[in-house]
């Protein structure tokens, strides 16, 4: 029985796309921890990290202040011996029940000015849909109320200084928006965020992928004529990360729950390609970059532990003599509820949410020598 049992395994292992070996011994891999700082303690379960010039921005929600919180970084000093620009944008929650949107935001720099689109409960039964702006960190926000209110899905940069506003109540509603004016429109299709989006501008397209819980569908929607448009990409997919070269293809890393896979699909629907990349258990987050024409993909899953205990760790799967390395880059006894990247500067920043929100920062090699 055990030979049938190795011997299925070993032909399950010829249908993944990539072979993975683990790192063994003492720590090796292609990335090392260069700085790691607590941003917040007892944060919402909504917040962003985003990029601009060498600037790292940082947005939260604090259950303590109630506030929407402002933070930036600056990618070319150590994380541990800054003291960052801090600003508290607006209290955010004043009633006392639960309000499963507390924190939710889109967060924008576009041509020199910053927009932030957020969700402010005044009452139980009352949420307000708002944009602040400015066109400088000198000068006062500017705020605006839109109607009707509802979940941010994402806002994207448009034509000139407009920005293009997605948001989710029984459909989708999007709008583009100037400092002088906005257009707003809806979606007859029923429609309800879940999980992970994301947005891309080219000269080819405006769009983001997202996942419909009520067709069980991740959708790409592209922006076009002043109107938007769905197509579908998978069954499967809430958890997902995507980019888009200049052309409009597509690249989306996405967990498959059904199969317990994370998977690599190209192209642009309906031709695309699906590769399975590695298996994974309770995936939340996942992201992935490029260098030198070589795909890198990050994820956090729960393996268990020493002695039975739980363990919840993020892994990085790198490139190296035409195999795939597994790198594990952090670990916890404690469930990882999510996490962001981005890439700057040849440094990798990870910003994990657990009971508090930390910002990890990592030095990647050129090369891995084992």
């Amino acid at each position: 029985m055990r030979n049938l049992k190795t011997i299925a395994y070993i032909f399950f292992l010829t249908f993944v796309s990539f072979t993975v070996v683990a790192c063994s011994g003492k720590q090796k891999g292609i990335a090392r921890v260069s700085g790691s700082i607590i941003i917040s303690d007892n944060p919402g379960n909504y917040f962003s990290l985003t990029t601009s010039g060498s600037l790292i921005n940082i947005i939260f929600a604090s259950h303590v202040s109630k506030s929407l919180i402002l933070k930036k970084y600056n990618a070319d000093k150590p994380l541990r011996k800054q003291q960052p620009f801090t600003e508290s944008i607006d209290i955010i929650d004043t009633s006392p029940e639960v309000n499963p949107y507390f924190g939710n935001h889109s967060f924008l720099t576009y041509n020199k000015s910053t927009n932030i689109f957020y969700i402010d409960q005044q009452t139980e039964d009352r949420l307000l849909l708002k944009r602040i702006y400015r066109d400088s960190d000198k000068k006062p926000w500017i705020i605006n109320i839109i109607n009707p209110s509802g979940r941010i899905v994402t806002a994207i940069p448009y034509t000139g200084s407009d920005i293009l506003l997605i948001w989710n109540r029984d459909v989708l509603y999007y709008g583009v928006f100037s400092q002088n004016k906005q257009s707003i429109h809806s979606t007859r299709q029923k429609y309800l965020l879940k999980g992970d989006v994301s947005s891309f501008k080219t000269n080819k397209l405006y769009g983001f992928t997202s996942y419909d819980v009520l067709s069980g569908k991740l959708l790409l929607f592209t922006f076009k004529n002043n109107r938007l448009k769905s197509r579908v990409v998978s069954d499967f997919g809430y958890v997902n990360y995507a980019e888009t070269d200049k052309k409009g293809n597509l690249k989306i890393l996405a967990y498959n729950k059904q199969d317990n896979f994370l998977t690599f699909l190209t192209g642009y629907p309906p031709n695309l390609k699906q590769r399975k990349v590695t298996p994974a258990r309770l995936t939340n987050s996942v992201y992935f970059f490029s260098r030198d024409n070589l795909n890198y993909f990050i994820y956090d899953e729960f393996v268990p532990g020493k002695n039975g205990y739980p363990l919840y760790r993020i892994s990085l799967l790198f490139p190296f003599k035409g195999l795939y390395k597994r790198q594990t880059i952090f670990k916890s006894s404690d469930t990882i509820n999510k996490f962001k990247a981005v890439l700057l500067n040849g440094r990798l920043y990870l910003l994990v949410l657990q009971n508090n929100l930390k910002l990890i920062e990592f030095q990647l090699k050129s090369r891995v020598d084992f």
